[in-house]
């Protein structure tokens, strides 16, 4: 009934009927009842109204206490249903926290147990985490390597080289990947290719630096025995081609007799595999200086145009042979001369245009171009060859590398022309890159500065067989 809300209506209207009942009663009983029942008659309308009015004053506080009620009921409510949205965000957000814990667990124990050497240290260098394989590779305990430096291991390579590794790690806030030696607690000295990488957060700053480091001291050692048995072997090979070939030559010459056309054909033949055979020993023998880390590179000023027209004059008889098409052109913004190492870049341009003659069928077009570009000398060989196909484009400065198209046409290659003027570019401050479509030809480009190239001390150069 409390509940009823048509139920004050009714009341209310009960109310305004008693109080008129009344008024009848009170004019009737002074008319028709003597002074006393009117009296009674007055006096129980009167309780019956206070009574009344009583009830209708409870009706009212129970009404306002039901709306309150109500009022926080639904606030109850509405307050269960954001707990329990909260109470599912937060299991959902518990379950997310223990799928995130579970994965961190899994990275920090494979951090801790990976073969590598793993170092965190804060932004002055100071150690804060190393994993087992650091103690194992460099012999220190964790309690002596936690909170000191790198350098308990390390101070084995020159000032100037710490100074810029630091620059680029601190100072440029870049990542840092070189070879460097350290030192065990025993003593013993081992060699690392170290990575090291800042952390940054969103303003900036450094919080860590993450390190990482492999030991490479026995793969530094085998490539080094490799170096010296295939600089040994070629100089083996190089002594009895090299009087081979002058033997051919007088036989040529006919210094002994002359020969019949058969004759001379076979002899011709014999000196063609010689001469190959001395290209790859003394490529051989190239690349083993190279990859020694002992090659001197020795820039004086040279004259570029000169020097190209020789190596021009040392292959016509090839370009004569194969009735190739062969043009320079020079730009008139290309110095006399610039300071750059003249053995290597003979090397280089020799190696590029025997490739696109070779690799150019008879009666092709082969050139090459001198210009410059942005304080560099660029130097450009084109042809109208076999090309590469481009599978083979992204392996083209592999050692040995063929294209495969190239191996099924000429089996005379080496596939360490290329390998070897990357190689001396990239000793000599210069730049090679090139475009390719097989069946259209190639055009490869190198760029050396105009100032010219650093001197760098070596013990070996590329043409001291």
């Amino acid at each position: 009934m409390i509940g009823n809300k048509n139920l004050p209506n009714i009341i209310y209207l009960l109310f305004a009927t008693l109080i008129l009942v009344e008024a009848f009663l009170s004019i009737f009983s002074l008319l028709a009842f003597t002074p006393v029942i009117t009296f009674i008659l007055i006096i129980t309308t009167a309780l019956t109204s206070l009574l009344f009015y009583f009830f209708l004053q409870f009706y009212e506080y129970l009404n306002q206490k039901t709306k309150l009620t109500e009022t926080q009921n639904a606030e109850l409510t509405n307050t269960k249903d954001k707990l329990t949205k909260i109470l599912i965000e937060l299991e959902e957000e518990k379950q997310t926290t223990e799928k995130q814990k579970n994965e961190l667990l899994k990275l920090e124990l494979a951090i801790a147990n990976a073969s590598d050497p793993i170092v965190i240290t804060d932004p002055d260098a100071k150690i804060i985490y190393a994993n087992k394989a650091v103690e194992y590779i460099t012999g220190y305990t964790k309690s002596e390597i936690i909170g000191a430096s790198p350098a308990l291991w390390g101070k084995q390579m020159s000032k100037e080289f710490y100074e810029n590794m630091w620059y680029t790690i601190k100072t440029k806030k870049n990542n840092y990947h070189g070879l460097v030696t350290n030192k065990k607690k025993s003593g013993t000295k081992y060699i690392a290719e170290v990575h090291i990488s800042p952390v940054i957060n969103e303003k900036g700053d450094i919080l860590y630096f993450v390190g990482i480091e492999r030991d490479v001291t026995q793969l530094k050692e085998a490539d080094r025995m490799k170096t010296e048995f295939i600089s040994l072997a070629s100089h083996q090979l190089r002594t009895p081609l090299s009087t081979m070939k002058w033997y051919l030559e007088m036989l040529m010459n006919g210094d002994v007799g002359k020969m019949n056309k058969e004759q001379n054909d076979f002899i011709k033949y014999i000196n063609k595999a010689n001469e190959r055979m001395i290209e790859l020993v003394n490529s051989l023998l190239n690349v083993s200086k190279i990859e020694s880390g002992k090659l001197m590179v020795d820039p004086v000023p040279t004259d570029i145009v000169m020097l190209i027209e020789e190596v021009v004059n040392e292959i016509a008889r090839k370009i004569e042979e194969k009735k190739i098409q062969f043009s320079m052109d020079v730009n008139r913004s290309v110095p006399k001369t610039i300071n750059l190492d003249p053995k290597m870049f003979r090397q280089v341009v020799s190696n590029l245009l025997s490739n696109s003659i070779k690799y150019t069928p008879d009666y092709g077009m082969v050139s090459i171009a001198l210009y410059t570009e942005d304080k560099n000398l660029v130097v450009q060989v084109k042809d109208n060859g076999y090309g590469i196909p481009a599978k083979d484009q992204s392996k083209l400065f592999t050692k040995f590398h063929r294209g495969e198209n190239i191996a099924k046409m000429e089996n005379d290659g080496t596939g360490l022309g290329l390998y070897l003027v990357k190689a001396i570019l990239d000793a000599s401050e210069g730049k090679l890159w090139f475009e390719s479509e097989e069946n259209k030809g190639s055009t490869f480009w190198v760029s050396i500065p105009l100032e010219g190239i650093k001197r760098s001390e070596g013990d070996v150069t590329l043409d001291s067989y």
